[in-house]
């Protein structure tokens, strides 16, 4: 299987390089290539109406409408990925197992249109929609065994971009994340997580184009059963399973109905990332993230979490709106005394594999 891999892998690899010499793209956005690649915030975009606001002299200024049609487009993409520790086993652990994750993306967005505020600043709202699948063993390497890992998400996510002078951009967003157990229809986890986030870009005269992110959020949670939860608060299957156990020992069942809050948390990151132009049509993207978490409710009050990520990613333009991208990244996750104390591990992953994306605009 993993040798299967390799092979699509390279395979993928010597087709972007042969189709290096098609014909040229006006530019680089209309690549094909899919912006998500090169966002370094979780969040998509909306909002509908004009706004009104005070200019440096306290003159009351409206809001004029540059744009205002809606702008909706549909997006799809899908990736085949190795990934070293689909379980995010610790670093210790014994027993330790790899595999292939699949994933499949269905994504609607909706520009909302195009408002100038002054000379200078453009407010370009829009909404955000998505339905996500994701199978850890698809092709049943380990018997099945990780068939309840699967899970559906779905996720609406607004956001409020505002383009400052010398390519600065300020984004604020609110996101719903809802997963589902699609194989048991149930959804017992809901997380609301409002952001923002400051944004920098440089135009390089090597004709890349690097991007530069800080920001910071929340993560607010509730969840209808405390083994999801605590699934979702990043506790091993096994530890929760014996976590339950020994509280239902001493203090009776858990109801089912019972809320929790174990994810609450803010949190803050930055990110960096570059786009180096190979061909007309072929681009490099190294990039680097860092975030932290800090949990301020529930069981988990004062655990702290960290993750650094390391990525490397290709992706080719086959036409306006399809890509093919190659993916690899590094990331490793940390979290403090009380983490450990609540059975909450350090781990390493490294994930690797082939996608393609496609972005069409009606």
């Amino acid at each position: 299987m993993r040798f299967a891999f390799l092979t699509l892998f390279f395979l993928s690899c010597s087709i972007c390089f042969s189709q290096e010499n098609s014909s040229p793209q006006d530019s680089i956005n209309s690549s094909g290539i899919d912006p998500s690649l090169f966002d370094s915030g979780f969040f998509s975009d909306v909002l509908d109406q004009a706004k009104q606001g005070d200019d440096a002299m306290g003159t009351q200024r409206i809001v004029d409408q540059r744009k205002s049609r809606f702008e909706p487009s549909l997006l799809f993409s899908t990736n085949y990925n190795y990934n070293s520790n689909p379980l995010a086993a610790a670093d210790n652990a014994k027993v330790w197992e790899d595999g292939f994750v699949t994933s499949f993306n269905l994504g609607f967005n909706l520009g909302l249109g195009e408002y100038p505020i002054g000379d200078e600043v453009l407010f370009t709202p829009s909404l955000y929609l998505s339905h996500s699948r994701t199978y850890y063993d698809l092709v049943n390497d380990n018997g099945g065994s990780s068939n309840y890992l699967d899970s559906d998400s779905q996720i609406v996510s607004v956001s409020f971009p505002f383009a400052l002078p010398n390519d600065f951009a300020l984004r604020v967003s609110h996101t719903y994340f809802r997963p589902i157990d699609f194989r048991n229809d149930k959804s017992d986890i809901y997380i609301n997580s409002p952001s923002f986030s400051f944004e920098k870009q440089w135009s390089l005269p090597t004709g890349g184009l690097l991007n530069a992110t800080v920001g910071a959020g929340l993560s607010i949670s509730e969840g209808s059963e405390y083994f999801a939860s605590l699934i979702s608060a990043g506790v091993d299957p096994n530890a929760a399973r014996l976590l339950i156990a020994n509280l239902e020992s001493t203090s009776g069942p858990i109801g089912s109905s019972r809320p929790t809050n174990l994810q609450d948390s803010w949190n803050h990151q930055i990110a960096v990332s570059y786009m180096h132009p190979l061909s007309e049509k072929l681009f490099a993207i190294p990039s680097f993230g860092y975030s932290r978490s800090v949990y301020t409710e529930g069981r988990y009050l004062g655990r702290e979490d960290s993750v650094t990520n390391l990525g490397l990613n290709f992706s080719y333009g086959l036409s306006e709106w399809l890509n093919l991208s190659l993916v690899s990244n590094y990331s490793t996750k940390n979290t403090n005394d009380k983490g450990k104390a609540e059975d909450i591990v350090d781990y390493k992953n490294f994930l690797s594999g082939v996608g393609f994306g496609i972005n069409y605009a009606f």
